[in-house]
């Protein structure tokens, strides 16, 4: 409890979460536009928000799935792209955590727990909340609050932004790196993100029209949230401690709302297969997933079939159940065979129970419609590595890095690839990398100083591993200072 009143405190003056502890009648918006411009540079912005990141996945926040990521990259891409800015970059990324709650740091960053995910009931609804946190990245609300906190130097912001989100899921940590923080005086954050809040639901709510979802959904949600206050108590999920839900609120979210375009919204598929591996995710265990997916399709209290059996099978896999599992996924691919999800289901399913040339058919087939496609390029290479093809493994993540974006499992998996078939100083940079994201700086610079003491390097690869050594270090030294 201490550390909940220390951080609300602090969130007033600083929140880059998204709230504020009160939230009153409607304010005046502030003008809209980039006034902010001379706090933050896009690069110190990136720079923060990178910084950020590496803490949290430090601690262990960030959920690290192909097919998860997969989704919230194209819902959070679709509003972006929506947006006022069209050309923010962003990065989006789910926290495991059963919290309920989402977050925008600066640099572009959005973040949705697991949690907040399970509990909204349409994609609308999630894609609302994502608008919400857009739309504080693209209104430079964090900059703003950097010019009226001014004194304040971003890297305690950042330190103690990082202490607040690792705190709401372990309070004794959270405690510890908020005494070395910073306290203020709250009031002068409170009036300020009164607006900021105001503004983030106005220029969400167009991003979520514009992007073809229910404009409705943003209120439909608050409404929700606000009356399962009464059940709460005095434990309010962390989505009402970081945006607190009023009447006028919900009131003028669906004002808002009326004045919108409404379309006929397609919830997505995907919503549904996303939701159900979360509930995998999140369950006790695999066997208590599976008797409650068995159950839910037995009585057919569910909201979407295909994801209720998607789940099932997952739930059947993981317990070695590969007939089970099979039997309830090849009739969803019959009838939506090229839905990534289910190609890869059957594909693990083949690999798993031994038929390992089965799922390497299903990947090359599935790669030629859709290249480079991140859940089928990682679970494809993690199949070849399984079954002792480091070769071919290294040889398909070598091409996926090279054209794509990847992300720490990736490297990690090609550094196994690399190691595994004789390419050490390949090997030693691809783990760097995938330390360094993890915010492992100190492992990063070991695993890089081991590749440049390799012999027989060339001048190119030589230069290459120096360079990221240098640069890593430099970062390492600027946060040691932070």
């Amino acid at each position: 409890m201490l550390f909940r009143r220390i951080a609300i405190g602090l969130l007033a003056l600083l929140t880059v979460i998204g709230g504020a502890p009160m939230y009153g009648d409607p304010v005046a918006l502030p003008d809209i536009g980039d006034p902010s411009g001379s706090a933050l540079s896009p690069s110190q912005e990136k720079a923060l928000g990178a910084s950020l990141m590496r803490r949290l996945r430090q601690q262990g926040l960030v959920l690290d799935d192909p097919l998860l990521q997969e989704y919230i990259d194209s819902l959070g891409y679709r509003l972006a792209s929506n947006s006022d800015q069209g050309n923010q970059p962003f990065t989006f990324f789910i926290v495991g955590s059963s919290e309920i709650n989402a977050f925008a740091a600066p640099g572009g960053y959005v973040g949705v727990d697991a949690g907040l995910i399970l509990t909204t009931h349409t994609e609308s609804e999630l894609a609302g909340v994502m608008a919400h946190e857009i739309a504080h990245v693209t209104q430079h609300h964090m900059a703003r609050m950097y010019q009226a906190a001014g004194r304040y130097n971003w890297a305690t912001v950042v330190a103690v932004l990082a202490a607040i989100l690792v705190g709401q899921r372990n309070s004794q940590m959270g405690e510890a790196a908020l005494a070395a923080g910073i306290a203020g005086n709250a009031q002068l954050g409170i009036n300020f993100t009164r607006a900021n809040e105001e503004e983030a639901d106005a220029i969400g709510m167009q991003t979520l029209a514009r992007a073809g979802f229910n404009p409705e959904a943003m209120a439909d949600f608050f409404e929700r949230m606000q009356k399962s206050t009464r059940l709460y108590g005095t434990q309010l999920p962390e989505f009402l401690s970081t945006h607190p839900v009023t009447v006028s609120r919900i009131a003028e979210a669906r004002n808002r709302a009326a004045q919108l375009p409404h379309k006929a919204v397609h919830e997505s598929e995907n919503y549904f297969l996303t939701k159900a591996h979360l509930r995998l995710l999140a369950a006790r265990d695999s066997a208590d997933a599976e008797q409650q997916f068995a159950a839910d399709l037995k009585s057919g209290s569910f909201q979407n079939a295909e994801g209720e059996h998607y789940g099932y099978a997952l739930a059947l896999l993981a317990n070695g159940k590969y007939d089970q599992a099979r039997s309830q996924i090849e009739p969803l691919l019959k009838k939506d065979p090229e839905r990534i999800a289910l190609i890869v289901a059957l594909a693990r399913i083949d690999a798993e129970s031994g038929q390992v040339g089965k799922a390497f058919d299903i990947y090359r087939k599935a790669l030629l419609n859709y290249p480079n496609n991140h859940a089928l390029t990682y679970y494809y290479g993690q199949a070849l590595l399984a079954a002792g093809k480091a070769d071919q493994a290294r040889e398909l993540l070598r091409d996926y890095i090279q054209n794509a974006q990847p992300d720490a499992e990736m490297y990690k998996l090609y550094a196994q690839a690399a190691g595994n078939s004789g390419h050490l100083a390949t090997g030693y940079q691809n783990m760097a990398e995938y330390y360094f994201i993890n915010g492992q700086v100190g492992a990063a610079i070991d695993q890089l100083t081991r590749a440049s003491k390799l012999k027989h390097l060339d001048f190119y690869q030589s230069s290459q591993i120096e360079a990221r050594l240098q640069q890593i270090k430099q970062i390492a030294r600027k946060e040691k200072k932070q």
